[in-house]
């Protein structure tokens, strides 16, 4: 996992003193569509605090389920405002990791040299078995019926 690309190009600097992510002014101000592996696209800036997140936590996935203590720290509220102001938008925070764990999960089945198990771990799963029956659920084919689908459809086989 490349962390400069999970961030845009800004440069990342690990084993320092401290925690820190800096971003560039021109960056934070930037509408223009953002696109990456496990990346949102927005074609403006996020709207609403789920849009957000699910810009913000596709990084956060490495390290497991990105529990709800990150996210608020994040968006800059306690656990139970960031619940309140999920519910107001008429969503929870666990639909949003699931939205984002189902946009990352699509973006890689693309890459063939990916297999699902280092996938679902990829995803914050603990067992391959649980990323599958949450992909079904999401998509209504399994991992690998839909690396197949997205095979045939793009030329690949």
């Amino acid at each position: 996992f490349d962390l400069e690309s999970a961030y845009g190009g800004v440069p990342v600097r690990t084993g320092q003193p401290y925690g820190a992510i800096e971003f560039p002014r021109r960056l934070l101000v930037s509408t223009h569509n953002m696109v990456g592996p496990g990346t949102a696209a927005f074609d403006r800036s996020p709207d609403t605090l789920a849009d957000t997140l699910e810009a913000c936590l596709p990084p956060y996935l490495l390290e497991g389920y990105p529990h709800a203590s990150l996210a608020a720290e994040i968006a800059g509220c306690g656990k139970r405002t960031l619940q309140r102001r999920l519910a107001e938008e008429g969503t929870t925070y666990r639909e949003v990791v699931d939205r984002v764990r189902c946009r990352v999960a699509i973006s890689e089945l693309k890459n063939a040299d990916m297999g699902l198990r280092q996938l679902s771990q990829r995803l914050g799963y603990s067992e391959q078995s649980a990323f599958s029956r949450a992909f079904q659920r999401w998509t209504g084919l399994s991992p690998g019926e839909y690396r197949i689908h997205m095979g045939a459809r793009s030329g690949l086989t």
